[in-house]
């Protein structure tokens, strides 16, 4: 079986001044996944899965998770950055930097352009 290299995505979680809604962020980062995944990758995508069991308000938790996310970020072989980028994104992308891990802005989260994004992210990776 042919390894499909993990592609973190990092996308916006919790709601800032540019990507307000939460349920719409969760509902990108699902897309962005589906792309990876249709594509060769294997999507590692922490904060679909932490904020079920994390409290993000909560300053420990948010911690926790963010530490968290960078663990899982040590694993990965290219990392998928949406065009708005949080708080803690800003922390993940200096983590992918620091490890040496590609980075790949994508201009816009809708299709064909993050479709477009993670396709040269993939390529060089498989």
């Amino acid at each position: 079986m042919k390894r499909r290299p993990f592609i973190f995505i990092c996308s916006p979680c919790r709601g800032n001044d540019q990507a307000p809604d939460m349920k719409y962020n969760l509902l990108v980062a699902e897309f962005l996944a589906r792309i990876a995944v249709e594509n060769g990758g294997t999507p590692v995508v922490p904060h679909l899965f932490y904020r079920k069991l994390l409290d993000d308000t909560d300053p420990l938790d948010r911690e926790t998770g963010l530490e968290a996310s960078c663990r899982m970020l040590t694993i990965c072989d290219g990392v998928a950055v949406h065009p708005v980028i949080s708080e803690g994104m800003r922390t993940e992308i200096h983590m992918a930097k620091v490890l040496g891990i590609p980075v790949m802005r994508l201009t816009e989260p809708f299709p064909a352009s993050a479709r477009a994004g993670i396709l040269l992210l993939l390529r060089d990776l498989l």
